[in-house]
């Protein structure tokens, strides 16, 4: 996978120019601590050297103003969670795992960074919105999110602490990933993602980082939709926020539209999506490019080579569906992430039709509902008449050879001396 170009936000307008050096993890130690003797109000003399534990007048640390905000210690209190490690970094917001300490419950917190890429009044506005937009969304599949506000003048959000992998580290590790697990877990993300649209949202930033393969219930592997940082309210505000003219989003997977700056919608998502599915399939991302130029001429071209030169065992019907996920005009996509689902749902295993059969039809219920049953009643209310007629059949087999053996065993006999009939004297 090209991990090269992995901006969160870039300008359509201006040369392409290399990414913000990394903040530091939460494993080095935070920025040295000015220690100044004095009350708290006395201001910092021009260069005071660190005083030692034996002053006994109250010590006031002062933070260096070069310390980005947002950037939190493991073991410091942000408002009533207790910060532990950073789990998680991205070009706009970092991710600790946290405990309340009423609670004592381990959740994830959020937050943006100061001084980040995208900081500001407007990343600010754009950051709180991810959690409106994430709030208003509930499903099995998209992350839940518990708490939303600014702290200390920094935004956060509070959302549920996952234990497994993402799919990019995954496939990192694995490389192509066997088909059947493809279908088995992109099922239940277009799921989340179609309640996604239907809550008005865009999600914009869909990549393998964004799919998370959650530890559930008996070692099952749960998919979790994540991270809506850069989702949009579908509607009136859209041109608002983009009239900026900066795009946002993982450009390796952008819609063509998106690339050209034009609005984005549900079907922008979709062509996400397939390259994802592309990617999980062969290993690789479908564009190897090393310039912003590069990746908009591929993408805008559909310049790319199908799965099946990389994976000919791909099956033709699975390859259909990236391919026309992928396509470069919107229009010639599904109509909706319910009609691409419909059609992952023939290639899925038995179990994960019964469990989705539902969620993407828009045929009538009696015709969905009899097929989710029908692996489960059907099939064996046809064989129970079976059943029966061949346990008749052998109940007269039975019989027939009972009879039989009678009279074979009566001919063989010598007659009874009570069956001679003698005529009267």
């Amino acid at each position: 996978m090209n991990d090269k170009l992995d901006p969160l936000i870039f300008s359509p307008h201006s040369h392409p120019t290399a990414d913000a050096p990394a903040t530091p993890t939460s494993s080095e130690p935070p920025p040295p601590t000015d220690w100044v003797v004095g009350p708290s109000t006395a201001p910092p003399p021009p260069a005071t050297p660190l005083v030692t534990s034996s002053v006994s007048t109250p010590l006031t640390p002062v933070v260096r103003a070069n310390t980005p905000r947002g950037i939190l210690a493991p073991g410091s209190e942000f408002g009533v969670y207790r910060v532990g490690p950073c789990i998680g970094e991205g070009g706009m917001a970092r991710v600790y795992q946290v405990e309340h300490a009423g609670l004592q419950r381990q959740v994830a917190l959020k937050v943006l960074i100061d001084g980040a890429v995208g900081s500001g009044d407007e990343s600010r506005d754009r950051f709180l919105r991810e959690a409106r937009s994430a709030a208003a969304i509930k499903h099995p599949n998209v992350v839940n999110l518990f708490d939303v506000g600014v702290h200390d003048g920094t935004p956060f959000l509070v959302m549920e602490l996952l234990s497994g992998t993402d799919l990019e580290s995954l496939l990192a590790g694995q490389g192509p990933l066997d088909e059947s697990f493809v279908v088995d877990i992109m099922i239940p993300i277009v799921a989340g993602l179609a309640a996604v649209h239907d809550a008005g949202v865009v999600h914009r930033d869909l990549k393998p980082g964004n799919i998370f393969l959650s530890s559930g219930r008996d070692e099952e592997v749960e998919p979790k939709l994540l991270d809506f940082g850069i989702s949009k309210a579908a509607g009136g505000e859209q041109l608002r926020h983009t009239a900026n003219g900066l795009l946002m989003g993982t450009p390796f997977y952008m819609s063509p539209e998106g690339l050209r700056g034009e609005e984005m919608s549900p079907l922008s998502d979709q062509y996400s999506l397939g390259v994802v599915m592309y990617e999980c399939v062969t290993g690789n991302n479908p564009f190897n490019a090393s310039t912003f130029a590069e990746i908009f001429q591929l993408i805008g071209s559909a310049d790319y080579l199908a799965p099946s030169a990389t994976r000919p065992q791909l099956s033709k019907r699975l390859e259909r569906i990236i391919l026309r996920a992928m396509s470069v005009d919107p229009a010639d996509r599904f109509t909706d992430l319910r009609e691409l689902g419909r059609e992952l749902l023939l290639l899925a295993g038995q179990r994960t039709r019964v469990t989705w059969a539902l969620s993407f039809g828009d045929v009538p219920r009696t015709t969905l509902a009899h097929a989710r049953l029908s692996p489960i009643v059907t099939a064996p209310s046809s064989a129970q008449p079976s059943g029966r007629t061949v346990a008749e059949v052998l109940a007269l087999a039975a019989r027939c050879l009972a009879l039989a053996i009678w009279l074979v065993r009566l001919s063989a006999s010598p007659e009874p001396p009570n069956m001679v009939v003698s005529a009267p004297a």
